[in-house]
């Protein structure tokens, strides 16, 4: 790859009637001139409930973590194509390496993911809580007692939940959880005895409990408040602009607060606006 200082040398050369570049030698497009030259957002994305389910039987993707990204290109006066499912802990390689132009799901905001990707503003807020197996002995209002060798817990490396494991937990044990792992995947374990506990938001262990009733219960203390952001490629300031400049149209407008409530209802339980203190008065 040629580098920028390099691309300015060509620049200066050229003013003054020299000529140094070769004429083979190209400069990288950036996501942002792919998608303004194809006029399409190319996305990666994971599969967890509700954020961005996937039919099994035909593929189909859905959930408002899709339903909010496909508004942000409409309002673009762009096109977008789901190209690749991708492990939750692997998102920024894809982006680095082109195969997508944004991973569209609404991450939970691991800090260290910044070393190799940037967020957009986030679009809403989840209580995040801690769910145990059914027979585990503890208190159900406080979950400081899990922090303990003698527990363990299932994470998905690079996220939140590895996060939030690691700084409030960290005498416990954990095991890893596989990189395509859904929601259903992580909270398997827990149920079936294979860890003790996990982190998640609530909406898909109500749907959990409802095919498999009794077999899982909730600390009923949020132990994080994660806002979901699309990931975009490091550096690519035009590109983060340009989505971010979208996402605040949606989100002011009430136009992703429509979207969630279609998904999640009104349970503030469930989600939080990111909307303005002002839109939120009226």
């Amino acid at each position: 790859m040629v580098t920028k200082f390099s691309k300015y040398i060509c620049i200066v050369s050229a003013v003054i009637g020299l000529f140094f570049c070769t004429q083979g030698e190209a400069f990288a497009e950036t996501a942002f001139e792919r998608v303004v030259k194809t006029g399409i957002i190319h996305c990666g994305y994971s599969v967890w409930y509700p954020e961005l389910t996937k039919d099994p039987n035909t593929g189909k993707l859905s959930g408002y973590d899709y339903d909010v990204m496909n508004a942000v290109a409409q309002v673009l006066g762009l096109k977008i194509e789901w190209t690749e499912e991708v492990g939750w802990g692997a998102a920024e390689q894809g982006l680095a390496a082109g195969r997508y132009d944004v991973s569209c799901n609404g991450f939970w905001g691991p800090p260290a993911r910044t070393r190799g990707a940037f967020y957009s503003i986030p679009f809403v807020s989840h209580p995040l809580f801690i769910v145990t197996k059914t027979d585990l002995v503890g208190s159900d209002d406080d979950y400081r007692w899990l922090n303990d060798q003698g527990y363990k817990a299932t994470v998905l490396r690079g996220t939140v939940h590895d996060v939030l494991t690691s700084t409030i937990f960290p005498k416990s044990q954990t095991i890893d959880a596989f990189e395509l792992s859904s929601d259903g995947n992580v909270l398997l374990d827990v149920s079936s005895g294979k860890v003790d506990f996990t982190i998640s938001n609530l909406t898909p262990v109500q749907r959990f409990l409802s095919q498999n009733p009794g077999q899982l219960k909730v600390i009923d203390k949020p132990v994080f408040f994660a806002k979901g952001a699309f990931l975009l490629p490091n550096d690519d300031y035009r590109l983060k602009h340009m989505v971010d400049s979208a996402l605040e149209f949606l989100i002011e407008s009430g136009a992703v607060d429509k979207i969630m409530e279609r998904y999640m209802g009104d349970d503030k339980t469930q989600w939080l606006s990111v909307r303005s203190e002002n839109q939120r008065n009226k």
